[in-house]
């Protein structure tokens, strides 16, 4: 898993005492190897060291997939900020509006090929009589 994350450490229980160490370095608190939430907060703490933070998400958007799950969940919050007094409806709308914007940024050359690739595929059924 570690590996997968990129943070330079082993896979192995040293490479994660390693982790949990250098966290607590970096933030003076004290981690617990059986402890699932001190795990994941020690990663965090050195994903932010690492200014890798949120990389995940960034990512996202320049897929189709990424994408579209980004939109849906701005669309939910928006949705959901809409029943709610307190929502920062300015931040929900630009959150949606982020989405939106990497759908259309990656849907738009997939469909392009599309529009190049179907006639092209058609043409060849008919050539081997398939059509």
């Amino acid at each position: 898993m570690l590996d997968n994350l990129r943070l330079g450490y082993s896979g192995t229980k040293e490479g994660m005492e390693q982790l949990l160490a250098d966290a607590e370095k970096l933030s003076g608190q004290k981690y617990d190897i059986t402890n699932l939430s001190d795990i994941i907060q020690a990663i965090h703490v050195i994903q932010t060291e690492l200014g890798i933070t949120g990389t995940t998400g960034e990512e996202a958007l320049h897929t189709i997939e990424g994408s579209v799950k980004t939109l849906k969940a701005g669309w939910s919050d928006f949705l959901s900020g809409l029943a709610n007094p307190d929502a920062d409806m300015k931040k929900l709308v630009k959150k949606l509006k982020t989405g939106i914007d990497a759908v259309l940024d990656n849907i738009t050359p997939a469909i392009n090929q599309l529009s190049k690739s179907i006639p092209e595929a058609l043409l060849a059924f008919d050539e081997l009589k398939l059509v």
